[in-house]
């Protein structure tokens, strides 16, 4: 081989070996961008499945921060809720603030009279018993003795009892502001009999709601989120009669422990379906 054939050939090497290049170069650009999206399925898949567990253990976390409340607490917490207004209002009765006190014995029936009309038409009637008692007290021993008085000067002008009788104008006027109390009371006494029904409807219902979460065709959050609704709504609910409290308290954290049982069984069929999936 001559020395001026040797040039010729040297191109022809150098194009073949830049041609391995661009096809090695080629292949690896394919192969890179293979595992890229590769890459990229698996971590929206792994991004999703993170997505979904922390939700169920949102739902699961707060769940289990419910029930680990003792049960103890929890009932105090509904029946400060749930005492009813009746047992309220009467120890609210049985107080008497000393500092508001007056001495009635040093009034007269007029004065007793204001005094009583100024503590009806002011004054919640369902706080003012114990001071109605002590005016009406006071008045009619000052008005007894009036009529003891009169009677006396009636049998001694010859008059037969059985035809006695006396009152005052003072006396008609006291008793009218004293029905007129009575009134008032009786008539708060039997809204708040009526609120306490309707209040007791209402957590019947609200019972009914809560058995009804078992069957509910929805996610599992959603069902979540609706028995916190349920439970917001039973604290709200006001108070009911004190004989049937032990009944629906009994009969709510009943239906309550049905759910939580309900929560963690969803769950476990959800790890068991999770877990199929994966081995499949």
């Amino acid at each position: 081989m001559s020395e001026k054939e040797l040039p010729k050939e040297m191109p022809e090497k150098e194009n073949t070996i830049e041609e391995n290049e661009a096809v090695s170069s080629s292949e690896t650009s394919e192969n890179t961008l293979e595992t890229e999206e590769k890459l990229t399925v698996v971590s929206l898949d792994k991004i999703n499945e993170e997505a979904t567990t922390t939700e169920e253990n949102e739902v699961v976390s707060s769940s289990k921060t419910s029930e680990e409340k003792p049960e103890t607490e929890t009932k105090e917490e509904e029946e400060e809720a749930v005492i009813s207004s009746e047992e309220i209002h009467e120890e609210a009765e049985s107080e008497i603030d000393e500092s508001i006190k007056k001495e009635y014995d040093t009034l007269s029936e007029s004065e007793l009279i204001s005094e009583l009309r100024n503590l009806v038409s002011e004054k919640p009637i369902q706080s003012i018993k114990n001071e109605v008692e002590e005016i009406s007290l006071e008045f009619n021993s000052k008005f007894n003795e009036k009529l003891e008085t009169n009677k006396e000067q009636f049998l001694a002008e010859g008059g037969n009892i059985i035809d006695f009788h006396y009152t005052s104008p003072s006396k008609k006027e006291f008793n009218s502001v004293y029905y007129n109390y009575k009134e008032k009371r009786n008539h708060f006494y039997e809204n708040l009999k009526n609120d306490l029904k309707a209040n007791l409807q209402k957590r019947k219902e609200l019972i009914e709601e809560l058995k009804g979460l078992l069957n509910a065709e929805e996610s599992i959050n959603t069902t979540y989120k609706h028995f916190k609704d349920i439970q917001e709504r039973w604290f709200e609910a006001g108070a009911i009669p004190k004989d049937k409290y032990n009944l629906i308290w009994n009969n709510y954290h009943h239906h309550v422990e049905n759910f939580y049982d309900f929560l963690h069984l969803n769950r476990e069929f959800r790890d068991l379906d999770f877990k199929h999936n994966f081995t499949c």
